[in-house]
């Protein structure tokens, strides 16, 4: 195997055994999918999920939130599900891979918005940052062993008026109703 260095530092291979190739790249494809689960559970209230992206006693710079994976994942537990609104957007991932031990740095936006006492909804904001993660592979599965959620800007919205015919369209919820929750559950039962 030849190795170089391109011009950023990271390593370039010129003859790479096609099996080492591909293991690299199924192992981004599982880092990924767990940066992406762990949106889709927050966004989605399944807190099982999130902590699922995590090895035990992993450690989670939140901010505010900031402790073990457990202490975490019980902090979100106290939201209910079914109330407001996350949504995450992840953009550019860059993941470097080494012995069963990687970094993943990937870009998000997040708009979260709760309900106020009311019923009414009280925005809490719009957030583009960074989750870096270390990651271990344990028993041939990739988990989070540390990530520091990185806020480069945020800002306070307004209540604003829903958007005209959004009414027509379907919502989301954080919760077992949410269509894409439903959809996969179907898929799953097909599977067995």
């Amino acid at each position: 195997m030849t190795e170089r260095r391109a011009l950023d530092g990271h390593t370039a291979f010129d003859e790479v055994p096609v099996s080492e190739l591909l293991q690299l790249l199924l192992d981004e494809r599982d880092i990924t999918r767990v940066v992406l689960q762990y949106a889709h559970g927050v966004d989605r209230g399944d807190v099982d999920m999130v902590e699922a992206c995590y090895h035990p006693g992993a450690y989670d710079d939140h901010g505010y939130a900031s402790g073990t994976v457990e202490e975490f994942t019980a902090k979100l537990r106290k939201h209910p599900s079914g109330q407001g609104v996350r949504q995450h957007l992840i953009g550019n991932v860059l993941i470097e891979v080494r012995a069963g031990a990687a970094v993943s740095e990937a870009y998000f936006l997040c708009y979260m918005e709760d309900l106020d006492g009311s019923g009414s909804v009280a925005p809490l904001g719009l957030f583009g940052g960074r989750y870096v993660d270390r990651l271990e592979k344990r028993d041939g599965v990739w988990r989070i062993l540390r990530r520091i959620c990185v806020i480069d800007w945020s800002r306070e919205l307004g209540e604003a008026p829903s958007a005209p015919k959004a009414d027509t369209f379907r919502r989301g919820s954080r919760d077992d109703r949410d269509p894409a929750v439903l959809a996969f559950r179907e898929l799953a039962a097909l599977r067995r």
